[in-house]
């Protein structure tokens, strides 16, 4: 018997490291665009009045004649408008809705795909990224509490 217990606390360590780097890497993917390329800079001749998502996403449509399926503000310090477009290219726009630049989308394909989809709502909508969130940060824990009493446990059977 304590030979399996052996075994199962040690699976378990290299387990928790595996399902550790999937639970921090999904949280991550969660919590923001943070494997994005970077974007072209924003002109200082464009900086202007900021207008609304709903006149950009109207402005991104009019200038490249596709459907945005996402609209955000993007990081740094150069707050441009990104706006997805369901042919696959990403539309830097500028607060006032000039368009500064395009990018292509990167293609993701299999298992990583279905891994992106899923972690950044495209499956399941906002409700599942709130629900693949709470999982990620469960796991964490999860993998967190066991290595911390893991060593009392040790002494526990030892004695």
């Amino acid at each position: 018997m304590r030979r399996w217990r052996t075994l199962h606390q040690w699976l378990g360590l290299g387990a928790a490291v595996f399902f550790g780097l999937i639970a921090s890497t999904g949280a991550l993917l969660l919590l923001g665009d943070i494997f994005d390329t970077p974007g072209p800079t924003l002109p200082d001749d464009l900086v202007g009045d900021p207008i609304g998502a709903e006149a950009i996403i109207r402005i991104a449509e009019e200038k490249t004649d596709l459907t945005v399926s996402s609209l955000r503000i993007c990081r740094g310090r150069d707050q441009m408008w990104v706006a997805e477009l369901v042919g696959g290219d990403r539309l830097f726009l500028a607060p006032g809705g000039h368009v500064v630049g395009r990018q292509p989308l990167p293609v993701y394909t299999g298992v990583l795909s279905l891994a992106l989809r899923l972690h950044t709502g495209g499956i399941a909508g906002k409700g599942g990224h709130a629900f693949m969130l709470v999982v990620s940060m469960a796991m964490l824990g999860s993998i967190g509490t066991g290595v911390l009493i893991w060593p009392w446990l040790r002494r526990r059977m030892k004695q």
